[in-house]
């Protein structure tokens, strides 16, 4: 499902590496850099000799500007990397208990909600709100030049139909419903085409579910449509089609 794409990406983020980097962008459009991995407000108003209360103020009203007012990103996203922000600011507005509660929530572990209240977080992550997070996530990776978000999804055990003894049994076996399920997170992708900035997503699959009426693409007509090519010429590939077949040869231009 979606929100388990989402706990698999998230928990492959250096949130805490992020969250410097964005103060340490705040603090440069003040003009105060943060020169270090030391980020705290402490730390750069005496480097910079100035008032700490003054900055602490400042440098909030930034990351508010810079984060809240970005209404691309998701309400939660903005509030979760505010948090984290905070905490690294060590004026004690956000604690490091609070600060481990909303990683656990990117992430997927289990934190009680009265702990995410605090920083105005009321939903666990889930199928409602987990591909704005990774459409949210994937913008702001590549934010300023950065890498964005690489996405290999490999389709191949959703052709795996029985299930051997339990003694033999090796990886994660797909019911028909988890199965539509997989193929659901793929239609919401294609679907978010338009808003999914800054990400690549690759996607293998076994030949036979391009053409499996039980397991394969047809079995889930809105994924289905969305891939595959009506009209297909044998010997030469639409380099238009949204499904490309790599084992096809292209006729030599002479």
């Amino acid at each position: 499902m979606i929100d388990q794409l989402w706990f698999a990406v998230a928990r492959q983020v250096d949130w805490r590496s992020l969250a410097l980097r964005v103060v340490a962008a705040a603090y440069d459009q003040l003009g105060v850099p943060a020169d270090g991995t030391d980020v705290a407000v402490s730390a750069v108003a005496e480097r910079h000799d100035i008032d700490a209360r003054e900055l602490a103020r400042s440098v909030r009203r930034q990351l508010e500007s810079t984060l809240l007012h970005d209404l691309s990103l998701a309400r939660d996203f903005r509030l979760a990397l505010l948090r984290l922000c905070q905490a690294e600011l060590g004026t004690g507005e956000v604690t490091a208990a609070e600060r481990s509660a909303v990683t656990g929530w990117l992430v997927g572990d289990k934190v009680p909600l009265r702990d995410l209240r605090s920083a105005s977080l009321y939903a666990r992550v889930g199928r409602h709100n987990a591909r704005e997070l990774l459409v949210s996530l994937a913008a702001w990776l590549s934010r300023g030049g950065g890498p964005g978000l690489v996405l290999d999804l490999d389709l191949a055990r959703l052709s795996v139909s029985r299930r051997p003894p339990v003694e033999e049994r090796v990886g994660v076996y797909y019911s028909k419903a988890a199965m539509l399920d997989a193929y659901e997170v793929l239609r919401q992708l294609i679907d978010a085409t338009d808003v999914l900035r800054g990400a690549f997503v690759a996607v293998a699959l076994p030949p036979e579910l391009v053409s499996d009426e039980a397991r394969g693409l047809p079995a889930y007509g809105a994924l289905h449509l969305r891939v595959v090519d009506e009209v297909r010429d044998r010997r030469r590939t639409n380099p238009y089609a949204a499904l490309i077949r790599l084992e096809t040869r292209l006729e030599a231009v002479r």
